[in-house]
Order: structure tokens, then C-alpha cells, then sequence
């Protein structure tokens, strides 16, 4: 099971990195298309918050949703605590996509399951320990072997 859980969290790790690149991409070619994504948000309050600041201040909130996806995705690639830190926002930035609706009407849950199956898989994540990074995982280190020279 532990195996399972390293493999879910370094994809998630490459996943945000991913989306990060592929939001810098959009944000860079097509500002204006995340104007929408929050207009369906529930909360309503959060509706009102997305129309009257995000959007009005589309690019500096593009950049720092780039900044967090890059900074979650450097986490889970780590080990130790900050791999706990990294899922921990990971599962607390996915609810709030969430919450914000990305554009699907209040009342269609379905557009909304693979958040919800991202999320079960980073809380399952969240119960195993990581004691490699991903450059460890893909490079291990050659065990050091000792010779014994006779007549030195």
C-alpha cells in the first residue's frame, strides 16, 4: 500500500507541476478565459468575491494560483514532513476548486467528481510516510561496499 501511495503522490507532485506550466501557458496567451470560472461559485458570497476582485485582478491571481500549484508540486516531490505539507494543501487547494465551481452550474455534481476522487486519493496519501524524494526514487544510491586490501 505504501508503494500505491508514493506513486499517487509523486504523479500528483508532476501533475501540479504540469498545471502550473499549462496555467502559465493560458495565462499568458488567453487571460481573459478564466474570467467565467467562478461565476457559478457557491457560496454565492464567493460568486460576488470572483466578479468583483478576482476577476478585476485577473492576472495577480493567475500568478499566485501558478506560484501555489508550483510550490505544492515541490512539496510532494520531497520527503519527509514536507510531502505532508504538500498534500495537506494540496487536499485544502483542491476543495477550494471546489467551492469555486470552475464555471459548471451550483447544482452539476458530475462535472465535480474527478476533484472529488483527486481529493479521496491525497487524503489516503496523507495516512503513509515518504522518506525519498522523487530524484531519489528515480536515482538510488549505489550502496558503498568495503574491501579489505591484504598486506597494506
Amino acid at each position: 500500500m505504501n508503494k500505491v501511495a508514493n506513486v499517487l503522490r509523486l504523479f500528483f507532485g508532476i501533475f501540479f507541476l504540469a498545471a502550473a506550466a499549462f496555467n502559465t501557458y493560458l495565462t499568458i496567451t488567453n487571460p481573459d478565459g478564466y474570467k467565467n470560472g467562478g461565476t457559478t461559485a457557491w457560496p454565492p458570497f464567493l460568486q460576488h468575491f470572483w466578479v468583483n476582485v478576482v476577476a478585476t485582478h485577473m492576472v495577480l491571481f493567475l500568478i499566485l494560483f501558478i506560484l501555489i500549484e508550483i510550490a505544492l508540486g515541490l512539496l510532494l516531490l520531497n520527503r519527509g514532513k514536507w510531502v505532508k505539507l504538500g498534500l495537506a494543501g494540496s487536499i485544502l487547494f483542491s476543495a477550494g476548486l471546489l467551492f469555486i465551481g470552475l464555471g459548471y452550474a451550483q447544482d452539476y455534481w458530475p462535472a465535480r467528481i474527478p476533484n472529488l476522487v483527486f481529493e479521496a486519493m491525497m487524503l489516503y496519501c496523507l495516512f503513509f510516510r515518504y522518506d525519498k524524494t522523487l530524484w531519489q526514487t528515480v536515482h538510488p544510491k549505489k550502496e558503498l561496499t568495503h574491501t579489505t586490501v591484504i598486506g597494506s
